[in-house]
């Protein structure tokens, strides 16, 4: 092992043992400051195997990486291990924050497709899931000291786990484990170029669960996050009249 891997892992250690220092005036390039160059983290490399896991998944040809399927999950399996050992690595360094939380998602998805949703690897993925994100209180209202873009990124996060958490525990025929009951409802906005600004733009005050939307809401991967926290929101009330052994008022409840 050479003296240069040695010295880069212990700057990514150092790295990722940073706090990302967040006020509510923090631009998008501030934050990304933090996080890339210097600043390049253990998450952030994770996050980026998790999405080449995801591309490979979703190419079934690239010839300049792999020319049939025995050599595409060839390189699926080996991103997917790499993946696995850089969120090993944040969790040894217990600095739980949102690029963990976000890495966490991601490895989560990756094993669900490359594993199947009835592996033992997604069930318990998707409750370290919820244990961070309950540990980093996304289930409650969230703080305002912080910069637009970072709040809609939270709310997504806590769109996409509660909705995964719904759709696995269907699957499965097992009991969901974040319950709205205990949470902050918040979706995310679907605000254009939100990440290109300078991050001043003011927070939403209006609740995203209860408001009028504008008909010409683009149709985009935020689109599709709100779409599957509504729908996982609709599942579990209708676990809960599936569970309630009286079948008094069921009629007036799904109305």
């Amino acid at each position: 092992m050479s003296d240069d891997w040695v010295s880069q892992h212990a700057s990514l250690l150092e790295t990722t043992d940073r706090p990302i220092i967040l006020h509510a005036n923090t631009s998008v390039n501030e934050f990304f400051s933090q996080l890339l160059g210097h600043g390049l983290r253990w998450d952030v490399l994770g996050i980026f195997f998790s999405a080449a896991s995801r591309a490979a998944l979703d190419t079934t040809s690239f010839p300049p990486l792999y020319t049939d399927e025995a050599q595409r999950w060839d390189l699926i399996k080996s991103l997917t291990y790499i993946g696995d050992c850089c969120l090993e690595t944040c969790l040894a360094a217990d600095r739980l924050d949102d690029l963990q939380l976000v890495l966490q998602y991601e490895n989560c998805i990756v094993h669900s497709q490359v594993d199947g949703d009835q592996s033992y690897h997604s069930w318990r993925r998707v409750g370290d899931l919820s244990s961070s994100l309950f540990a980093l209180g996304y289930h409650e209202k969230l703080d305002t000291n912080i910069p637009p873009f970072v709040a809609e990124l939270r709310k997504a996060i806590f769109a996409r786990i509660y909705a995964a958490d719904k759709s696995l525990a269907i699957f499965l025929g097992r009991p969901p484990r974040i319950i709205k009951t205990y949470c902050k409802f918040q979706l995310p906005t679907n605000t254009p170029n939100l990440w290109d600004d300078d991050g001043s733009r003011p927070h939403s005050t209006t609740s995203n669960h209860d408001a009028h939307h504008e008909p010409a809401e683009p149709i985009n991967y935020t689109a599709d996050t709100r779409c599957a926290a509504l729908f996982a929101s609709l599942k579990e009330e209708i676990l809960e009249l599936y569970r309630n052994r009286s079948h008094e008022h069921h009629s007036e409840k799904a109305k």
